[in-house]
């Protein structure tokens, strides 16, 4: 293999490498994001039960204070652009559990994204591996 295709090579390798530390960072931050929305989901659900009860409230930064349920069926969601509305519970548990089926399809995607790239870039060392065995 001549000097120019061994640098293209070894430009896609980098490039591949790249992609595919980038999707292992997106997939990481997804799957992040669908556990808090489980946890939500789980704590609107039980909101009924919870009515009435103390318990520790997240403001940011891993810091929280102790904050009250109340009786109310609502609850305040977000629904884009820091845009919050009252919503029921239900409702609301609705909207969670569509937003979690939105990221387990972007999860699956990114999940087979990486495969192939996982691929692309074995090819790419075998490609490599076998040029510069030849080249001995």
């Amino acid at each position: 293999m001549d000097s120019d295709n061994q640098a293209s090579l070894v430009d896609e390798i980098n490039l591949t490498r790249s992609l595919l530390d980038s999707t292992e960072r997106q997939i990481s931050t997804v799957d992040k994001a669908y556990q808090d929305l489980a946890v939500t989901l789980a704590v609107v659900k039980e909101k009924p039960k919870l009515s009435g009860k103390t318990v520790k409230i997240s403001i940011g930064s891993g810091m929280y204070v102790d904050g009250e349920i109340g009786n109310s069926d609502k609850v305040i969601v977000p629904v884009g652009s820091d845009v919050f509305v009252e919503s029921t519970a239900e409702d609301a548990g609705k909207r969670i559990e569509d937003n979690m089926e939105n990221l387990r399809k972007t999860l699956d995607e990114l999940i087979q994204r990486q495969a192939d790239l996982r691929i692309r870039y074995d090819n790419l060392l075998a490609i490599a591996q076998n040029s510069s065995s030849e080249g001995k």
